[in-house]
């Protein structure tokens, strides 16, 4: 339904050589079109005297601009004001209603419906990428209500779809709010501050000092009898002061660390690793594996793809034979070792779980494999994680270098805060307990946006029933709107009578004839435009 100053164009045929970066022309481009929203993306510029040699369509604020590219295809905006003279890509259909014509903020709306788009979908073609043709895209039809309520119409809208915006922009913030809240959680229990209602309770607890010195003393018997077991399978007796061999663990100065809460102790990780399986070990891969030796399926490789934020993530990229995995037998994982990121994101950890059966892990990966009694796993990757004191000494060890980079001796140098065992316990599960919480509303707020997005073509699918906003039977009747328009385009087709045909009828808009051949209220786009 174009009025005598109307239009419904495809943008113009810009190529590379017309452009100019220095011109004074903008090119707008399906980047800048967004769905109801006017993106403001292009940087493409051509002269004001090359858009006249092409006979360029100069955009005007309020047009209408359709995307008969996806993604998704169809989707409109309104042009806004400019500074600047602009003109529009060739796959970029322009709509214009003039003076007196449809509302464009409803017909935008209309253009965004679920009805328009399903409707575009069936006159759509294309493989590599989906197009429509403007001819097909105004083949569709609508029904067109009095002019008046078609501004009601779009009013509620956009106050609706405004209260939608404040309501996603909330809910965009909640993921960040979670982390700083569990960052602050995490910050807490490694202070003490999240279990000192629980000390105060259970004053009569193993103090870290305590458990250190059992677990320095089972450390040096076992090396003991691995000594002595050792000298028997040689057939010797130990020499005099064989023992003096043992070198113990060293102290950690603490004078110049933070003070902890009463009961905790500080350590280092050498103190706390296993006995019976290498404590801490690098994974293997870049020779020791070729890539050619690498399967689609077999023993899986674990790799930092595996490592969430305390999260193990299933699936492998890599396998390899039975065969193989034997001979990297050492690079083995079982349950509840630690495994921790060296490259990438540093100091990511998981806990490897029950599930993962036979596996080994690549190169970028530090297997920790702790000793029972000392530091539970879960403490200690959600220390690596998020204790503030310990996440510093990482990225002070790992200054300088061209990239983060985590290895062994660094592991070896951190300094630990150590809280007895029952308390390591119960920060655990507190922290699970609230990390949980935290998942949940997590859950929920995503579950709300995407009911949000469902919201939004739910009020567009009621205001194109006619159910958005109540009928006014004071409003002139959109037949009216129709005659007044076919008048005009009448006595504008009188006036160029035997002429040649104007630009806009060559683009394929009908006569004032055609269109009145229709229902008044039932019109396809390009009728309506």
């Amino acid at each position: 339904m174009i009025t005598q100053d109307g239009l419904f164009n495809d943008g113009d045929w810009i190529e590379s050589k017309d452009q100019d970066p220095n011109g004074d022309v903008r090119l707008i481009q399906l980047a800048d079109i967004g769905d109801g929203v006017f993106r403001d993306r292009s940087e493409r510029f051509l002269t004001t005297g090359k858009a006249q040699e092409l006979q360029c369509t100069f955009l005007r604020a309020g047009d209408v601009l359709i995307s008969r590219l996806a993604d998704p295809l169809g989707r409109a905006c309104i042009f806004p004001e400019q500074s600047q003279l602009c003109v529009a890509a060739v796959d970029v259909c322009i709509f214009r209603s003039g003076q007196g014509g449809v509302d464009e903020n409803w017909l935008m709306h209309f253009i965004n419906s679920t009805y328009f788009r399903s409707e575009i979908e069936l006159r759509s073609s294309g493989t590599t990428r989906t197009r429509i043709s403007r001819k097909h895209l105004g083949d569709v039809e609508m029904r067109v209500p009095p002019l008046a309520e078609q501004q009601r119409i779009a009013a509620k809208i956009e106050a609706l779809q405004e209260r939608g915006r404040r309501a996603r922009e909330a809910l965009a913030e909640v993921g960040s709010l979670l982390e700083q809240f569990r960052q602050s959680v995490l910050t807490a229990a490694f202070r003490g501050d999240l279990t000192a209602d629980w000390r105060a309770a259970h004053p009569n607890v193993e103090p870290a000092s305590e458990l250190l010195y059992r677990i320095r003393a089972d450390r040096r018997h076992h090396w003991e009898q691995a000594e002595l077991a050792k000298y028997e399978a040689k057939g010797q007796k130990p020499p005099k002061n064989w023992q003096d061999k043992y070198e113990e663990p060293e102290p950690v100065d603490d004078i110049e660390l933070p003070e902890l809460p009463e009961g905790w102790g500080y350590t280092r990780i050498d103190a706390l690793l296993s006995q019976t399986r290498p404590g801490i070990k690098t994974g293997p891969f870049g020779s020791l594996v070729k890539k050619h030796e690498q399967r689609r399926q077999g023993v899986p490789v674990l790799g930092i793809e595996n490592i969430g934020r305390m999260r193990f993530v299933e699936g492998s990229k890599i396998y390899i034979t039975a065969e193989k995995a034997e001979y990297l037998s050492d690079y083995d994982v079982y349950p509840n070792d630690i495994l921790i990121s060296r490259s990438g994101t540093v100091g990511e950890v998981c806990i490897v779980p029950e599930s993962v059966g036979t596996a080994r892990f690549s190169t970028n990966i530090i297997r920790v494999v702790l000793a029972e009694d000392g530091m539970s796993s879960t403490f200690f990757g959600y220390m690596i994680m998020g204790s503030p004191f310990v996440k510093r000494q990482i990225s002070e060890a790992c200054a300088g270098s061209t990239r983060d980079f985590l290895n062994k001796t660094i592991l070896e140098s951190l300094v630990f805060p150590l809280p007895p065992i029952a308390e390591q316990d119960v920060i655990v599960g507190r922290l699970e307990r609230l990390f949980n919480w935290t998942s949940t509303i997590l859950d929920i707020a995503t579950d709300c946006m995407e009911d949000l997005n469902h919201l939004d073509q739910s009020i567009l699918a009621k205001a194109f029933r006619g159910e958005l906003v109540s009928q006014d039977p004071n409003d002139e009747p959109a037949s009216v709107l129709l005659a007044r328009i076919r008048e005009q385009r009448a006595q504008q087709a009188e006036a160029t009578k035997g002429k040649k045909k104007t630009a806009t009828t060559q683009r394929g808009i009908k006569t004032g004839k055609q269109l009145s051949k229709l229902a008044p209220q039932q019109l396809t786009l390009v009728e309506v435009l």
